[in-house]
């Protein structure tokens, strides 16, 4: 499959602090289950900020949209 054909996104977010174990808890999930069991799946990174706990980035790459909006629902 050419790169030309996927679909990546890069998403930074902010998680209340009061929230933190709860999110950490479900997006590691997410990211580790995700790949295995979603059609297109083909990468869901997660970075987190060095110098702000509170700040993560999601590395995302998908087959094509479509995967994509499965990953969605």
């Amino acid at each position: 499959m050419a790169a030309k054909d996927t679909f990546t996104i890069i998403v930074d977010v902010k998680v209340a602090a009061d929230r933190l174990d709860e999110f950490v808890k479900l997006i590691v999930h997410d990211a580790e289950v995700s790949p295995k069991v979603e059609p297109g799946c083909l990468r869901f990174d997660i970075l987190r900020d060095p110098e702000n706990e509170l700040l993560f980035t999601f590395y995302e790459v998908y087959a094509n949209k479509e995967a994509f909006d499965y990953h969605l629902k």
